[in-house]
């Protein structure tokens, strides 16, 4: 059965992980308000779906020196998807994730750059928020019915490796 979440910011999305492949389906209703989903231990993520348009999201980390990551995918995986990085002291952009090493993950060109109310900030907390609105269907993703949502954080300030990731299914 679906576990629910509970939500900080608005109704509780209720979510199910396939244990075969460890993805977590996220099922809500998620137009109105925000939802949550705790995606580690360190950092959670509150998303709203605007009018199937667009997604305004807010990640919220609990340290401030690691690169932070939202991906968009058809298929739950990195490569051949695009992700809005935060890396610290930059804005937030958008990037093509070709492959799984760092030469692969390419800053996509300013017309490609349609971020709106993109912001990385170290709130009173010292927590790392990244937030931005983002168009959902567009680049690598034009015709899905749902998508995946990755998330990824950094070990330092410099787009590498990450071990803390995890990604779950969103129906549109």
């Amino acid at each position: 059965f679906p576990t629910p979440l509970t939500s900080t910011y608005g109704p509780t999305t209720t979510s199910s992980e396939n244990t075969d492949t460890g993805v977590t389906t996220a099922e809500s209703s998620c137009s109105q308000d925000f939802c949550t989903i705790e995606v580690s231990d360190e950092c959670k993520l509150a998303y709203r779906v605007n009018d199937g348009f667009t997604i305004t999201v807010e990640l919220t980390c609990d340290e401030s020196d690691e690169w932070v990551g939202i991906g968009f995918s058809k298929d739950g995986q990195m490569q051949n998807s695009e992700a809005v990085l935060g890396i610290p002291d930059h804005q937030p952009l958008k990037y093509a994730l070709n492959g799984k090493y760092t030469a692969a993950v390419v800053q996509m060109p300013e017309h490609k750059q349609t971020l709106m109310d993109a912001t990385l900030e170290v709130d009173e907390d010292g927590r790392t928020v990244m937030k931005f609105t983002k168009i959902l269907k567009e680049h690598m993703i034009e015709d899905e019915e749902e998508i995946f949502l990755l998330y990824a954080k950094g070990m330092s300030s410099t787009l590498g490796y990450h071990p803390n990731r995890s990604s779950f299914k969103l129906a549109l």
